[in-house]
């Protein structure tokens, strides 16, 4: 097999591109072929390292979860895409289960076992597997530097999420599902994925195989309703929250405010506002370990 490895070197630290001599050391010695081109934050250089790389290639995207995000709008049609998460959340590791473990992983790719999965797509035409969502959280990462990332991990955000929850003003946006009315929300989750934020269960119907976004809502503004929610989804029961609601929708409209609102793409911040989010009919083939029979 032939395998490009596509790196943030500044992921994990660094550990990235330890991570990526690791696999092609164990790769090489299974009898494979192993390319290592790293991530450049020049848009047009991307592309011009993406477009090396054969569409029979299987890539490994090693970074963290705004690493896919962002070889996803270079880098689409692909044989296979693997990806090894050493970013702040990981949450597409968590998702599907991906190992971390080297051998583990190194297995996974051997077996080839892949998913289709239907990417969503924002009107600027930005592509995302996991989420688009605006509110608190998009207020969250505007505070955090990705310098505090890399050096605290998690912990960067401790003192942010304190500090949006009692300075924020709370701004709302009008959301539409599939053509119906505009209702009012606060923060808004429009997911492709179970999970948010890591570990936490935010959309438990959600299902990437399925052209359709889990649509988590908060109608009630302020400190109070937003500790709620955060207590909710660590106990795995947005759901349930008061003031929440989770629905089901093809395609979401958001509405204009003269008020500044955050959004976030993939745990990234994203430039400007969303104003419609759609399921692509493309699929993106990510490996995954094989489920248990």
């Amino acid at each position: 097999m032939e395998f490009v490895c596509v790196v943030n070197p500044v992921s994990g630290r660094g550990r990235s591109v330890k991570v990526a001599g690791k696999l092609k050391e164990r790769l090489v010695n299974d009898g494979h072929q192993v390319r290592i081109l790293e991530t450049s934050g020049d848009s047009e250089k991307f592309s011009r390292i993406c477009d090396s790389i054969k569409a029979s290639d299987r890539v490994i995207c090693i970074g963290g979860d705004g690493t896919l995000l962002y070889f996803l709008n270079h880098c689409f049609q692909y044989r296979s895409v693997a990806f090894y998460g050493v970013g702040t959340a990981n949450v597409i590791s968590i998702e599907f289960g991906i190992p971390r473990r080297i051998d583990r992983f190194v297995r996974m790719l051997e077996d080839d076992y892949r998913i289709m999965l239907h990417p969503g797509v924002t009107d600027n035409g930005t592509r995302f597997l996991m989420m688009c969502s605006f509110g608190i959280d998009g207020m969250v990462l505007n505070k955090v530097s990705q310098l505090g990332k890399n050096r605290m991990g998690k912990l960067a955000f401790l003192w942010p999420v304190f500090r949006s929850m009692t300075a924020y003003d709370y701004p709302k946006r009008g959301v539409s599902l599939d053509d119906g009315p505009m209702k009012d929300a606060y923060f808004a989750v429009i997911s492709r994925i179970q999970h948010y934020g890591g570990p936490f269960r935010i959309a438990p119907d959600a299902d990437p195989s399925k052209p359709s976004f889990q649509v988590v809502q908060m109608d009630r503004k302020g400190f109070w309703p937003t500790l709620r929610l955060l207590f909710h989804l660590m106990i795995g029961r947005v759901p349930s929250c008061p003031g929440v609601s989770v629905d089901s929708a093809e395609k979401v409209v958001i509405s204009s405010g003269v008020d500044l609102m955050y959004f976030q793409v993939d745990g990234d911040l994203f430039p400007g506002e969303v104003k419609e989010l759609k399921v692509l009919p493309d699929s993106f083939p990510l490996v995954i370990p094989q489920p248990e029979r």
